[in-house]
């Protein structure tokens, strides 16, 4: 029986595959910058293609999800919690998915955000990247982590890495809110639809980082768990 790649990745590190699935759902995170760029310079036909990339990478990851979840049969040690494992996976893909969701919203309709908060947007969306950047560079240290016997350094390093990303999260409502409150000060200038069409990108965007928030908490169990 051939031996896929997930199986040789935990015969290494118990916790290779999920960082493998962290790397797939980074590649739909990095495109949301060049995604948004297009999208306001209203570049259509090159916002359907990044949205097709953003779907493949997705798709990737789903395929890492499953065969993780093939190759983690109960009745096995662990060195966490098997339902650690799974949260963690659950969060990483949810936030795949929101990124897709994002790249697809952006494909319904052509509408743009008024010029006079595309600067706002800009540091909204750099704040969402950065938040969910931080969050799956935490599952990138589980290897260390695992090393140190959840402890010591690598320990704290983890903990102030989830801190970070639940202030950069709290930064990311805060930076919503706000959109949202002067996007409604546009209700008389702008068509409705596109307000309400606004508003669903903000939520989307913010509920992914919702995910990315999640994550971290998750990986910070791992280590309370082990106590």
């Amino acid at each position: 029986m051939q031996i896929s790649i997930l199986e040789k990745l935990f015969a290494k590190s118990p916790f290779g595959p999920l960082i493998e699935h962290a790397n797939k759902v980074n590649e739909c995170i990095d495109l949301i910058t060049p995604l948004t760029e297009a999208w306001f310079r209203e570049e259509w036909e090159n916002v359907e293609k990044l949205q097709k990339i953003i779907s493949e990478a997705e798709h990737q990851a789903d395929i890492i999800k499953l065969n993780i979840r093939r190759i983690l049969p109960k009745g096995h040690f662990y060195p966490v919690p098997r339902g650690d494992l799974f949260r963690v996976l659950k969060n990483q893909d949810n936030m795949a998915d929101f990124t897709e969701d994002f790249a697809i919203l952006l494909t319904l309709r052509k509408t743009t955000f008024p010029d006079t908060l595309k600067t706002d947007v800009k540091g909204f969306v750099q704040k969402v990247i950065k938040t969910c950047h931080r969050s799956l560079l935490a599952t990138k240290e589980l290897d260390a982590l695992l090393e140190a016997s959840f402890a010591g350094p690598e320990a704290q390093k983890l903990q102030t890495t989830v801190e970070e990303v639940g202030r950069l999260e709290y930064e990311v409502d805060i930076s919503a809110h706000s959109l949202v409150k002067k996007l409604l000060l546009l209700e008389n200038k702008i068509p409705t639809l596109n307000i309400i069409f606004c508003m669903n990108i903000i939520q989307t965007l913010s509920q992914l980082c919702n995910h990315a928030e999640n994550l971290g908490d998750n990986l910070y169990h791992m280590i309370i768990s082990r106590k």
